[in-house]
């Protein structure tokens, strides 16, 4: 029997926040990037990272397909999953050769419920697109994140607590629900530089089907909607309305294009005006069976040239290093509360100027990521270091427009 021989093709990681905080509160993002093999390794020899129990990470049907045909095998990992090709006794050829771009898709549902409570993201968020093709439509990302940069701070949208804005060039967390740039309002983070690019609202993307009810936030008389394709610059389609009567919600036929061709899935970018307002520009992605599915995040990696997001060489061989591509999933910061099983008044110790007194409770001076390890609080260097509880995933929003995340003091 003959036997046959693979090579890792590329490799994609999902590394969560969550998992790899530190006890003094900071993440391996914190780290520089040639530290993170290390960290990652502990956590996944020591069974306290493996995205498995969260993800339900899995080829498209169309992909299954082009893994068979191109003899590739897919497997998850604790860190996301990697693919390897099968190639001949040189080590550098498939067997059976990627002369054209070959383009794979990955589905990512949450399995776990509580995933979206400690996973910082826009309430709005219907879900995300990652891709390392060459053209995508207003993104731009530094290999080898698949996210794209975050967005400078407009006074046009309103951030929810934990989101992140560049405000004076510095990667700053909405400290609550917010559409000012005061500083009261925010919080700087540890910026490693545009290479570590956290998931953010510019991946967000709607997976739709072809008919989309728009709802506006007014009534509408007039409205001009462009749906632009991925890689292009000019509209496939150009819908333009206006209403003796305005109306709430209208339904944005995309079926055909403006000569009449039927327009295929695949991602787009709508962009959306009415009344006097802004524009609104949103990523779209059509599919029948991905609306259906509502997925967290679809990947698609190409084999197309691209420079350092390009899988394989210049003369389609593979890699000596396979790539390895990170999307960045940030965790979610809130307010930790600490109060009374028994509803008694909590008392703050002189020497806690990280907690405060509100009514019956202790809470958090500032938002804290939340954590799947036990960290110790300290809000200066010469400041006492105290360990207490942490919260669970459970998140409660209140009417001041923070998160806030309950830990309750047992025989109190």
């Amino acid at each position: 029997m003959a036997s046959m021989l693979f090579k890792r093709l590329f490799e994609v990681r999902l590394l969560h926040e969550y998992y790899l905080m530190q006890a003094d509160g900071t993440s391996l993002f914190d780290k520089k990037r040639t530290e993170w093999p290390n960290g990652l390794a502990e956590k996944v020899i020591n069974r306290q990272y493996n995205v498995a129990n969260d993800l339900l990470i899995e080829p498209t049907e169309s992909c299954k397909k082009q893994l068979t045909d191109y003899h590739i095998r897919f497997a998850v990992k604790p860190t996301g999953f990697i693919l390897g090709i099968e190639v001949n006794f040189d080590q550098v050829t498939p067997r059976i050769p990627l002369k054209e771009p070959v383009l794979f898709q990955f589905s990512i549902r949450t399995k776990n419920p509580q995933f979206r409570s400690f996973t910082s993201e826009s309430a709005s968020n219907t879900g995300y697109y990652f891709s390392n093709r060459p053209l995508q439509l207003k993104r731009m990302r530094t290999a080898p994140t698949l996210s794209n940069t975050i967005a400078n701070f407009t006074k046009e949208k309103t951030y929810a607590m934990g989101e992140l804005a560049r405000t004076s060039d510095k990667l700053q967390i909405a400290r609550k629900t917010t559409n000012s740039d005061t500083a009261l309002d925010w919080m700087p983070l540890s910026d490693q530089g545009d290479q570590y690019m956290y998931v953010n609202d510019q991946d967000t993307c709607r997976f739709a089907q072809k008919t989309i009810p728009y709802q506006a936030t007014e009534p509408i008389k007039k409205l001009v909607a462009k749906l632009v394709a991925d890689g292009s610059t000019e509209p496939v389609k150009t819908i333009s309305l206006s209403f003796d009567t305005p109306v709430q919600i209208v339904s944005l036929n995309f079926l055909e294009d403006d000569k009449g061709n039927k327009i295929t899935d695949g991602l787009y970018l709508l962009t959306v005006s009415y009344n006097e307002n802004p524009e609104e520009s949103k990523m779209i992605y059509f599919s029948d069976t991905l609306a259906t599915l509502r997925p967290y995040a679809l990947i698609e990696i190409t084999t197309a040239k691209g420079e350092d997001f390009s899988v394989l060489t210049a003369d389609n061989s593979i890699r000596k290093s396979h790539r390895i591509f990170d999307i960045l999933i940030k965790s979610r910061a809130t307010y930790w509360r600490y109060r009374s099983n028994n509803g008694k008044k909590l008392t703050k110790p002189d020497s806690y100027d990280f907690l405060t007194e509100k009514g019956l409770d202790l809470i958090t001076v500032d938002p804290r990521l939340l954590s799947a390890e036990a960290s110790y609080f300290q809000k200066t260097i010469n400041s006492p270091t105290v360990f207490l509880p942490g919260p669970d995933a459970a998140i409660s929003q209140q009417g001041d427009d923070v998160f806030y995340s309950n830990v309750f003091v047992p025989k109190v």
